[in-house]
């Protein structure tokens, strides 16, 4: 854990990915690299932070039925709605059938964080998103594997499915 000493991101928390040339860390806002000059380590680490892009609703598909598939800022899948049912969470590996996207975003620049935040957060409060999505469970494995591997959540996803039980000969 961290803090950015560079202009436009400066006192900003990250969490430390790879520290070297170029520094690999987590924002609230994205999966970055900086210089390793602007990573900042304090004597008084800030506490552990979930990013919002792992556990706040970016806009949702419709499926055949009716149903909402509700998914990530990388449009992975974390709940799906039905009419007078409690939300269902979804594995983020999982693919569906859609007929029809609609973004939270719409209309707002891609500048806009903190009022697309309060936007997402009012669609989950409004559709009774308390649980965390299975999603968020990818945290420990973006601070710890390889940033190599690519620079989105989506591209570490296959590292989170369950693998098959081999069978006893």
């Amino acid at each position: 854990m961290g803090t950015l000493r560079s202009a436009g991101r400066n006192g900003e928390i990250v969490i430390l990915r790879r520290f070297g040339r170029p520094t690999h860390v987590i924002s609230d806002k994205a999966l970055s690299f900086v210089g390793d000059f602007e990573y900042t380590s304090p004597r008084n680490p800030p506490p552990l932070f979930l990013p919002t892009r792992l556990y706040l609703p970016y806009g949702y598909d419709v499926e055949t039925d009716g149903a909402r598939v509700v998914f990530s800022r990388d449009y992975l899948p974390m709940w799906r709605l039905r009419e007078g049912r409690r939300p269902e969470r979804l594995n983020p590996w999982d693919s569906f059938e859609t007929e029809d996207r609609y973004l939270l975003s719409d209309g707002l620049s891609t500048w806009n964080f903190d009022q697309l935040q309060a936007l997402q957060q009012t669609f989950a409060d409004e559709h009774q998103l308390q649980q965390l999505p299975v999603l968020a469970d990818l945290l420990p494995i973006l601070v710890h594997a390889d940033p190599d591997i690519g620079p989105y959540p989506s591209d570490y996803v296959h590292l989170m499915r369950p693998k098959p039980l081999q069978q006893a000969a």
